[in-house]
């Protein structure tokens, strides 16, 4: 019995599915649902200590947003850990 080969398939652009159909980790830092339901986000800085945003989200979205201006601060040479 022959077998049947499959053509290589590609994902359509944009597609962050990894094998098994999960989603493939974020490039760059943390973002998780709380049990109040807002957003929270959190990185790994340059010093390799997690910082966390200076408040919660309430939606995924502007969590999001706060962790690619931090990555974009980092990218510049601009960033300071933000005061305790």
């Amino acid at each position: 019995m022959a077998r049947k080969v499959h053509a290589h398939r590609t994902k359509p652009e944009g597609d962050r599915r990894g094998c098994g159909g999960r989603l493939r980790h974020r490039g760059f830092g943390y973002v998780r649902r709380l049990p109040s339901k807002r957003w929270q986000a959190s990185y790994v800085g340059p010093d390799l200590a997690r910082h966390f945003a200076p408040s919660t989200y309430a939606s995924k979205g502007d969590a999001e947003a706060w962790l690619g201006a931090e990555r974009s601060r980092i990218s510049a040479g601009s960033w300071a850990p933000l005061a305790s």
